[in-house]
Formats: C-alpha cells, sequence, structure tokens
C-alpha cells in the first residue's frame, strides 16, 4: 500500500512531494527548485560539493518516471512528476499577468537564449524575460566573468533566475553567488530548457515520458553526449537502490552539511569553503599537513611563530634543565603529565628521559638544542617539521601533490586546514557517518558528539 508523504527518501535524498500547483502557488513567496533524477542522484553520490549544495534547495521535485517507480517500491506515491522542461512553460503562463514576475535566462549557445526570450514574451504578452546570457565555457571559475553574470543579473531586475548549464554547474553557480542576487527570489536548476523553449532541441513523446522512456528518446537524439551518462554511469543507482530494497543500504549525509547542523560550521563558513574548493585555489603546504592529520595545530603554530624568537615568545627559561621538555609541551608533542613526570624525575636531561620513554623524538631534541643557544631557529615550517622527525620527504611529496591538485582534499579536510574543526572531530565523522546520518535531528547529533567529548553540552562550542 502506498501513501503520499509530504517527504520520500530515495538514497540519498529527500524528494518533496509535493503537487505541481502548489509548488506553483508556493513560488509567489520565492524558493530555489532543483529536479532530482537519477543523473543527479549518481552525481551526488560522486560529488562531496553538490551533494551538499543539493541539501540546501528549497524544493527537490521529482523530475524523473524511473524514481515515481523506485518510490512506489518503497511504499511511496509520487503527488506530480515535475520536470524542469515541462514546468517552466507552465511556471510563465501561470504568472503570464503578474507584472512582479520577471525572469532572467542563463545558459545555452549564443543566440539560443535570445530566441527563446523572444518566444516567451511572445507567448505571454509581455516583456517576461528581461536579460539573458550565454555564459563562456569555464565561466564557473571565472571571478570576473562570474562577477559580470552577477551584475547583469542585477540590472535586469528579474526575480526569477533560470540556470541551465547543466547540473551540477548550474547548481553549484547558483549557490556560490545567490547572496549576491539583489532581486532573485526564485530560481531554478532546469539544464536544457533554454533549448526546447528555442525550439533548438526536440521534446520526448509525452507517452515516451509517461511511461520513463524519455532516456531514450534523449540518447537516440544525442548518442555522442548522452551514452555514458545513461548506459554506463547510472549503474551505481541501480546497485544502491538493490541494497536499499534488500534493506543494505546506508545513508550518508554530506559531512559538510553534518557538521553545519552540530554547529560546527556557519552558512557563512560553508559557502566559503565550497567557493574555495570550487575555484581550486592551493593551500599553503603546513595547512595540508593539518588537513590530513599529519601535524597537529600547537605543533604548526610553535614552528612558524615560536621557534623562530624562542627567548622571546616561549616564555620560557632557555638556560633551565627542563627548557626542552617544556617547548615541547608548549608545541603539544607532551601533554601536562607528562612534563610534570619529566620535571619531577632526577635525570640533569629530562629529554632524555622522554626520548627513552618514546614521547619525543631524537631530532626534535636535537633541534632544540640547536636553536636555545642562539634564542630561536629560522627555517620554513615544512623544513622545521622534517628536521623534527615529524614528517618525512614522502608526506612532503604527498603535500605537493595535493597542493598541485586541491580539489582532491574533501569539504571535511579544508574546515581542518582552515582550523575551523579539528582533525579528530572530521575522523570521528568519517568513521560513523551513517550512524550520524541517521539521528532524527540535530539536538540528537549534537548530543551524541557531545558523548563522543567532541562538543561542549553548553551549546555549539567544540571541545578542546
Amino acid at each position: 500500500m502506498t501513501s503520499i508523504a509530504p517527504k520520500v527518501p530515495i538514497l540519498n535524498i529527500t524528494l518533496d512531494n509535493i503537487s505541481q500547483q502548489k509548488l506553483l502557488a508556493n513560488l509567489k513567496r520565492g524558493g530555489w527548485v532543483t529536479t532530482p533524477n537519477i543523473d543527479h542522484l549518481v552525481k551526488t553520490r560522486k560529488d562531496e560539493v553538490f551533494d551538499t549544495i543539493y541539501h540546501k534547495a528549497d524544493y527537490l521535485v521529482c523530475d524523473s518516471q524511473v524514481l515515481i517507480f523506485v518510490a512506489k517500491l518503497m511504499g511511496y506515491r509520487i503527488a506530480d512528476k515535475i520536470s524542469g522542461s515541462d514546468f517552466f512553460p507552465v511556471f510563465y503562463e501561470y504568472y503570464a499577468h503578474d507584472p512582479e514576475m520577471t525572469i532572467f535566462l542563463l545558459g545555452a549557445m549564443e543566440g539560443v537564449a535570445e530566441k527563446a526570450c523572444h518566444l516567451i514574451n511572445e507567448k505571454v504578452g509581455r516583456e517576461m524575460v528581461t536579460g539573458v546570457y550565454s555564459p563562456p565555457f569555464g565561466f564557473e571559475r571565472d571571478p570576473a566573468e562570474c562577477a559580470k553574470i552577477v551584475d547583469l543579473i542585477n540590472q535586469s531586475r528579474a526575480n526569477v533566475l533560470l540556470v541551465g548549464v547543466g547540473a551540477p554547474k548550474q547548481e553549484k553557480w547558483f549557490y556560490r553567488h545567490r547572496h549576491l542576487l539583489k532581486h532573485v527570489t526564485v530560481a531554478f536548476g532546469f539544464g536544457a530548457t533554454i533549448d526546447f523553449e528555442a525550439g533548438n532541441v526536440p521534446r520526448s513523446p509525452r507517452w515516451m515520458s509517461h511511461v520513463g522512456l524519455e532516456w531514450l528518446f534523449r540518447l537516440s537524439c544525442e548518442p555522442k553526449r548522452l551514452w555514458r551518462r545513461y548506459l554506463v554511469e547510472s549503474l551505481p543507482f541501480f546497485l544502491d537502490l538493490g541494497a536499499a530494497l534488500l534493506g543494505r543500504y546506508r545513508l550518508h549525509r554530506p559531512i559538510g552539511i553534518l557538521l553545519q547542523e552540530a554547529g560546527f560550521l556557519t552558512e557563512g563558513q560553508l559557502q566559503e569553503l565550497i567557493e574555495w574548493y570550487e575555484l581550486r585555489q592551493p593551500l599553503p603546504l603546513e595547512q595540508i599537513l593539518l588537513a590530513k592529520g599529519v601535524v597537529q595545530p600547537p605543533v604548526l603554530q610553535f614552528f612558524e611563530t615560536v621557534l623562530p624568537r624562542l627567548g622571546e615568545r616561549s616564555g620560557v627559561d632557555l638556560q633551565s634543565r627542563s627548557a626542552i621538555v617544556q617547548l615541547c609541551e608548549q608545541a603539544g608533542l607532551l601533554t601536562p603529565q607528562q612534563l610534570r613526570e619529566l620535571e619531577a624525575s632526577d635525570s640533569p636531561s629530562p629529554e632524555l628521559v622522554a626520548i627513552e620513554r618514546g614521547w619525543l623524538s631524537a631530532q626534535m631534541v636535537r633541534l632544540l638544542q640547536l636553536a636555545i643557544p642562539s634564542g630561536g631557529l629560522t627555517l620554513k615550517p615544512e623544513a622545521a617539521l622534517y628536521r623534527a622527525g615529524l614528517i618525512d620527504f614522502d608526506w612532503i611529496a604527498a603535500a605537493r601533490a595535493y597542493q598541485r591538485n586541491p580539489q582532491w582534499l574533501t569539504l571535511g579536510e579544508l574546515a581542518v586546514a582552515r582550523g575551523l574543526i579539528s582533525h579528530r572531530l572530521l575522523v570521528f565523522m568519517q568513521e560513523h557517518q551513517a550512524e550520524l546520518s541517521a539521528l532524527p535531528d540535530p539536538q540528537a547529533l549534537r548530543d551524541r558528539l557531545v558523548a563522543a567529548g567532541l562538543a561542549a553540552p553548553n551549546g555549539l562550542e567544540r571541545a578542546a
């Protein structure tokens, strides 16, 4: 027996089970609409940023007859199939006589959006589409081009934006720039809709769409572009579906969303991380070492700020017998308890006791023995870490590879690199991602992190 529920979970997304008429009416108040289909589900599975952004949309409406069949297998009934290319003409006709609704079209090849603009305005009998732009290839990673697009949209004063540059590019671009769009209250990520409106791409017969074969029609029209998407890349969806039907699928919500719900990231911080990730800006080598948990923040801070000027910044009597172990405690290489034990020992060189007990490396001790007589030692952080025996050449080479390919880092690792969360918290969330994803609400998530000693019980601060 199937039921109409307001939310329908399908694998890693949750559909908003809303009728087309209700969605039309709701959009008078604004909203960001995305249209999940199998291709989107597969892409969110592989693309952490896309998956994170997908959770930010106001409406996730079903754009797939196949997903309707899947929902039915799971005991749900979808109110309406709402595909972008079908919904958009219904939308502009619904608001044809509402002068407050004006549209900007972003996407398609040169001249196509202008043609769509002319045809739409002719249908509604007014200048409803007030601006269009066909961006060049790679525009999303060109800050100057993106700023130009934002200016064009703002100058048009349109309050409805249709971005039709394909998923996940369209969703990522809107999320990154939405706070700069002064008038936009309604946003659509509707793929090839501009081409459909211009008449450049044929629509499938309605009967094919109704029985879930629209993909076959589109494949026959554009085999070179679409064969991999439909015949190869969609296979993981069906494997996950099989696991779900057997009760073996485990939901993994994006780490960025979990961090935000737990109070470790603000919306602005999450957006900054995504902005950095999409622009692929390189990080300093030492921040990559932090991201990977190779070194901890106190160690790095010590080598960057204290080691060059030990006499001025350490606050340690460099002539005392315990100077080296005190400095190592400052660097986070010894615990306060270990320091007390070493200072209480009878040895004239407590650092040698620390080496014997495996608490310190001989390289670290030699580095400080070299630095203390001159009151400090100026080295690049990676050189100091290497000489202290805290990293090796393999880690330096790996970090440089990440510098060349910053997209290899995850959003969680980037948050660690930027000092927003600890590596310990990230590791816990990665190891318990399925468990944390299944918790019913943010409070339950925070309670779980408090129980693990990773958050303070009185609020959102992380424990030391």
